[in-house]
């Protein structure tokens, strides 16, 4: 994991490591979507986190989490587009944009594309921008 990275996310509370059969339960869920390579290693050194990063809070879902959390929106017809990986205190959720693969956040009462924020291309650029921003 990038050095950067690890420091940023030294203080979350780690689940463990996601096993190489619930990365490809990932995978194979979204098919249509590449999950960046520094998200799934990520992944492999913490299924799911959460705690402040710099006076920001941040949870980061664990995969089956996210799964469900797509199914769901699906299914109510609302965050097409997204595939939501996290949150803050409940006011934003982050996503993926499916379209390009950036780090987004929407407002957890509007997940529409039209009300996405970038937040970068890499899950680093994610974690400086909601430092600054959030």
């Amino acid at each position: 994991m990038n050095v950067h990275i690890e420091r940023l996310i030294k203080n979350l509370e780690k689940q463990n490591g996601a096993t190489l059969e619930q990365i490809q339960q990932l995978k194979s869920h979204f098919n249509f979507f590449s999950f960046p390579e520094e998200y799934i290693e990520i992944l492999t050194q913490m299924n799911g986190a959460e705690g402040s990063i710099e006076g920001t809070y941040l949870t980061l879902y664990d995969i089956n989490y996210i799964i469900e959390t797509y199914d769901f929106f699906k299914k109510e017809k609302v965050g097409n587009g997204l595939i939501i990986f996290g949150t803050d205190t409940g006011v934003s959720y982050f996503s993926f944009l499916i379209s390009t693969g950036q780090y987004v956040a929407t407002p957890s009462t509007s997940l529409f594309i039209e009300d996405i924020e970038i937040m970068g291309n890499t899950f680093l650029e994610f974690l400086e921008t909601l430092m600054k921003d959030f």
